[in-house]
């Protein structure tokens, strides 16, 4: 009977093992069969600093503007566009460059006469007539006045310079005396005395010029005598601090002493 028992307990064990054997082999097996879900990796973001690609304007320091000097805009001209210095030799009117004259008291220095002309010699009609013919032939010429710059240097090394546009303009006598006339309305047929400003008008035209030594001549070293032609109450053609011309007709010589 106990053989009986112990024989169905030896089957049961075995069975039993046999059984959990199996169970465990399942296992086994199942483990295998069994995917792991892999959990995707995390992608690694790099920040990167950006690098700027443009390249930065420089800082630029502005120039100043420098405002170009005020040039006086000049009058515009017609008129004579030039004029001359000349003497009477013989019968002709001669162009001169310069003049050698006695620097003496009491003997006049040289009468001179504007022309509206560079030609060596004048001899085409008579002399009034060529001052207004040579002077006139050009547009507006009435518009236009006839002066003169008279200046010298003293031995001391004193210079003068004297714009002359009517008598009064005259100054410092005691060295050069300065007599003016009109040689076409003075003309009378005879003698006529030099002009006053009380003489002069609209019409005068200073065509003459006469030049004598003043009590003072011998402390003159060298004069210069300039003609000029100047737009008639007009100043653009004379600076405005020294009232000198600055127009752009004018002829000039040399009065050299002659002893």
């Amino acid at each position: 009977m106990r053989t009986e028992k112990s024989k169905a307990g030896f089957v049961i064990i075995i069975t039993s093992t046999l059984v959990l054997a199996v169970f465990l082999s399942i296992l086994i097996i199942s483990s295998c069969n069994v995917k792991v879900k892999e959990e995707p990796t995390p992608a690694i973001t790099e920040y990167i600093t950006p690098i700027p690609t443009d390249t930065p304007e420089p800082i630029t320091t502005p120039t100043p503007t420098i405002e170009p000097t005020a040039v006086p805009t000049p009058t515009p001209r017609s008129g004579p566009s030039v004029v001359g210095i000349y003497q009477k030799v013989s019968n002709d009117r001669v162009l001169i460059t310069q003049y050698n004259g006695k620097w003496r008291r009491g003997v006049d220095i040289g009468f001179f006469n504007t022309f509206a002309s560079n030609d060596e010699v004048l001899n085409y009609m008579g002399y009034r007539e060529m001052l207004v013919d040579s002077w006139f032939s050009y547009p507006n010429a009435e518009d236009y006045k006839i002066g003169y710059c008279l200046s010298y240097t003293l031995f001391t090394g004193e210079e003068f310079i004297i714009t002359i546009k009517k008598p009064s303009d005259i100054t410092h006598a005691e060295y050069l005396e300065v007599y003016l006339y009109d040689s076409v309305q003075q003309y009378t047929g005879g003698w006529y005395t030099h002009l006053d400003d009380e003489d002069m008008n609209d019409e005068t035209m200073l065509y003459s010029f006469k030049l004598t030594p003043g009590v003072k001549i011998k402390e003159v070293s060298d004069i210069k005598l300039k003609t000029f032609a100047y737009y008639y109450n007009d100043e653009s053609d004379f600076d405005p601090d020294t009232g000198e011309y600055i127009g752009i007709v004018s002829y000039e010589i040399d009065i050299i002493r002659q002893d």
